[in-house]
């Protein structure tokens, strides 16, 4: 079931129109795509909060109502970019995709991993390479995320895209050897060898042959004393 989400049309632009928006809780919009002209959207920030609180890190089907005055009229389309600030959390730009029910659209679909792999308890680590898929479809053919289970994934074990069955409406564009996700081994911890200790080198004393005969006299002085 596709989510709906409020939209009003809004005809000024530019960073004074865009600034006032964002002023009075709105998040500056745009609308495009299946052959029409680009719709310059505003969306109540609030709103927009609770149903991302819903689909992120999911591809939806979202069911745009646009109000117009006193007019109102509905599309589909999917959410297909944002700009967010994260400092603020809020959200700063919403790109929209039109969309209808023949044409086929490429989405990037996100990855979510899902069990446990035994390689973790025989120590070694998960490590997801692919967090998002490309590919190609019919709006109802969309997953909203690909699940992929790693509850046989010992160490040494990879996935691949080539690996993914996602149904035949589905056409993959990412490559088919990128790794997903591979269990690696534990790295070795390497035993530092002791630090041999440094011994200073004792250099022998270079004497003149006045300083010598010096000595000399001073040790025949105490043997006569």
């Amino acid at each position: 079931m596709a989510e709906t989400l409020n939209c009003y049309l809004r005809k000024e632009k530019g960073k004074n129109a865009v600034h006032k928006l964002r002023s009075n809780d709105q998040i500056p919009a745009v609308v495009y795509g299946h052959k029409s002209k680009n719709q310059l959207l505003s969306v109540p920030e609030k709103e927009f909060f609770k149903l991302w609180q819903k689909i992120a890190g999911k591809q939806v089907i979202l069911d745009l109502v646009i109000h117009d005055g006193g007019k109102e009229s509905r599309i589909q389309g999917v959410l297909q970019d944002y700009q967010h600030e994260l400092i603020t959390n809020r959200f700063l730009h919403l790109d929209f995709h039109k969309i209808a029910a023949r044409e086929k659209l490429r989405l990037t679909i996100p990855i979510e991993l899902t069990g446990e792999a035994p390689g973790v308890k025989q120590g070694g680590v998960v490590d997801q390479v692919l967090r998002e898929v490309e590919i190609e479809a019919l709006p109802k053919d969309l997953p909203e995320k690909i699940s992929v289970d790693i509850n046989a994934m010992n160490i040494g074990d990879s996935i691949y895209v080539s690996n993914l069955q996602l149904g035949e409406g589905v056409r993959i564009l990412t490559h088919v050897n990128e790794p997903i996700v591979s269990v690696l081994a534990p790295k070795k911890v390497e035993e530092e060898a002791p630090a041999e200790p440094v011994t200073e080198e004792v250099q022998p004393e270079v004497i003149s042959e006045e300083v010598a005969e010096e000595r000399r006299k001073k040790k025949e002085e105490t043997k006569e004393s």
